[in-house]
């Protein structure tokens, strides 16, 4: 059985420390709150993060999912009243661009080899025509803002033989902007195998 992807999203506030685990159509599979415990210091809210992350990823909820990226929103301090929602919006904002940001590198890696920097070095979807797996804008709301870019170059490693030998690599950069600023930047180094 092929495992479906899961996204975890992480808000990490001075008041708790929120995260989200959700599927490719944005669902929410599980949440979890605590509370940050600011007062015992950084490296302590820091622990008590990495310890929400892992108890997460081994919820049996998840069984049968494949965590694909981890977003990380910190607000630096919060100000009383104005951080429950705008920081959640963050949160969410940045799960969201590392979702757009993993499925066009799918898209790439799963490319033939020799058509990948043609079809997708410069590649560009402008801000609110972010297009989803069957190439279509996304209609939501949520997406509006959002915009991506790849770059995609071929990586010559030369044979011990000393002779030419044609690429055998192509390092592939996805970004993805949100309101012009950029979120989230992925690379890989893809293989001819």
């Amino acid at each position: 059985m092929r495992e479906r992807d899961y996204y975890l999203g992480v808000d990490l506030g001075g008041t708790n420390i929120k995260a989200i685990a959700m599927n490719d159509a944005g669902v929410a599979l599980i949440e979890e709150n605590i509370p940050s415990e600011t007062e015992n210091g950084p490296s302590a809210v820091i622990d008590r993060m990495v310890s929400l992350i892992n108890g997460l990823i081994r919820d049996d909820s998840l069984t049968g999912y494949r965590l694909c990226a981890i977003g990380i929103a910190a607000a630096g301090v919060l100000v009383p009243f104005t951080t429950g929602a705008r920081v959640r919006a963050e949160g969410t904002r940045r799960t969201l661009a590392a979702k757009l940001a993993g499925d066009l590198m799918e898209e790439i890696v799963n490319t033939p080899f020799d058509q990948v920097v043609g079809q997708y070095d410069g590649y560009t979807e402008a801000q609110g025509q972010v297009k989803d797996a069957n190439d279509v804008v996304f209609s939501d709301s949520n997406y509006a803002n959002f915009s991506r870019d790849a770059s995609c170059a071929y990586v010559y490693v030369a044979p011990q033989s000393g002779l030419f030998a044609p690429p055998n690599f192509i390092w592939a950069t996805v970004r993805v902007y949100y309101g012009g600023s950029e979120m989230v930047i992925i690379s890989r180094l893809i293989s001819d195998h």
